[in-house]
């Protein structure tokens, strides 16, 4: 709910920003880079429970103002994982997001547009347990298939500075399979977890 929120008040804010703004380029392609903070919450396996922690990424696009488009990204963040059972245990599970998405942008004013994002990528998570010296007993890493769908809004406010909220649904296939069998826990097969980031646009023309 909380990352729900954060994306909504960007949007209130961001488009009427963009009125103060410059338009975006006509229908040349162009580069665009954009750092981004956020969160990413996935969907808890049973017997356990996830806990959010900030999400630090970036996307690297090339793209029209309006039409189709790709781009590729890359974030990084820390959950934690916490086992319930008579002996409860935790995990720091470094996770690290990748994918490449196809874009398609339409334009909602001269200096603010929306994209409809669908992609296709990876996750990688490494459990460690908290606290823990020895690390020979950690689940070993893990990497699975995720298919992302989701959307992007941009408010232009110089001709080469955006804001940008996103946000997607990481659909992850087999997540934390293996970790899940080492720690006897239920593998779900499939699982949705939600993103929700911010940042700022860099155009190149």
């Amino acid at each position: 709910m909380r990352c729900c929120l954060t994306f909504g008040t960007f949007l209130l804010f961001a488009f009427p920003a963009g009125l103060l703004g410059q338009s975006f380029p006509g229908h040349d392609f162009f580069f665009e880079i954009t750092p981004q903070v956020g969160f990413l919450a996935p969907e808890e396996p049973e017997g356990a429970e996830i806990e959010a922690r900030p999400l630090f990424g970036g996307r690297v696009g090339y793209r029209r103002a309006t039409g189709f488009g790709f781009e590729a990204q890359g974030a990084f963040t820390s959950l934690e994982l916490e086992v319930s059972g008579q002996t409860p245990e935790i995990f720091d599970l470094t996770t690290f997001v990748y994918g490449v998405d196809g874009l398609y942008t339409w334009s909602v004013s001269p200096r603010t547009d929306v994209s409809l994002a669908l992609g296709v990528g990876g996750v990688t998570w490494s459990p460690d347990r908290d606290g823990a010296d020895d690390l020979s007993g950690d689940p070993d890493s893990e990497t699975n298939l995720q298919v992302a769908l989701g959307l992007a809004a941009r408010a232009l406010l110089t001709p080469s500075i955006a804001l940008r909220g996103d946000i997607r649904d990481h659909v992850v296939f087999d997540q934390l399979a293996d970790t899940a069998r080492d720690l006897e826990l239920v593998d779900r097969g499939q699982t949705n977890n939600l993103e929700v980031s911010v940042g700022a646009s860099f155009v190149l023309p």
